[in-house]
């Protein structure tokens, strides 16, 4: 029997939109995605012009309004906040 690698609604969204994301006004080139089935964990890094950000999926943050969409928070080494996006039905959004 053989499985299907897990990916991500961002995975795919990439997959059909190319690598480069902009996020309110912020533009990243997504790679290297990293998943924990165990944990429920996926990290992917962001590069921006200048530097590299980790991001991290959510899994248990819900979007009102969009039920299954899949959030995302770029951030920091320091931790904090760079940009936070939802992946719903096919489409980025920018979360505040």
């Amino acid at each position: 029997m053989t499985t299907t690698p897990f990916k991500t609604g961002l995975q795919q969204y990439i997959e059909q939109a190319g690598a480069t994301i902009e996020v309110a006004g912020k533009r990243f080139e997504v790679s290297n995605f990293t998943d924990n089935r165990d944990t429920d964990l996926t990290l992917a890094s962001f590069k921006s012009t200048r530097v590299t950000y980790d991001g991290m999926r959510l899994p248990k943050a819900r979007v009102i309004g969009k039920p299954g969409a899949e959030v995302w928070e770029v951030f920091t080494s320091s931790g904090k906040k760079v940009a936070a996006f939802a992946i719903h039905e096919g489409r980025l959004r920018a979360l505040a």
